[in-house]
């Protein structure tokens, strides 16, 4: 499995406005049946610093995904309403939790 996850930090004023973005922008660019899943977290101790996180099950498919125009928007509206300077790309392995 692979991903990637992209630390995002907001504004309080625009706190609202980002979040609602992310859910119309999230709801849209996970419909690809490769991506396995999609959150956004936030940094309980540093409010409005946010970690937004997807895991998909092909990096080809994924690549495609980080360049397309769907994506652009998601980077371009985290530029307008926060700052972000990390996109970390993940593999991750899964394991079963029974041992």
């Amino acid at each position: 499995m692979v991903g990637f996850e992209i630390l995002v930090n907001v504004p309080r004023d625009k706190r609202q406005e980002f979040l609602q973005t992310c859910e119309l922008l999230g709801n849209a660019s996970c419909r690809d049946s490769a991506c396995l899943r999609q959150t956004l977290f936030e940094n309980v101790t540093q409010l409005n610093q946010f970690l937004w996180v997807e895991h998909w099950n092909d990096a080809t498919l994924m690549d495609a995904h980080l360049k397309s125009g769907r994506f652009g928007v998601l980077l371009g509206a985290i530029a307008v309403l926060g700052e972000s300077n990390q996109l970390l790309r993940l593999e991750t392995e899964d394991f079963d939790e029974r041992g």
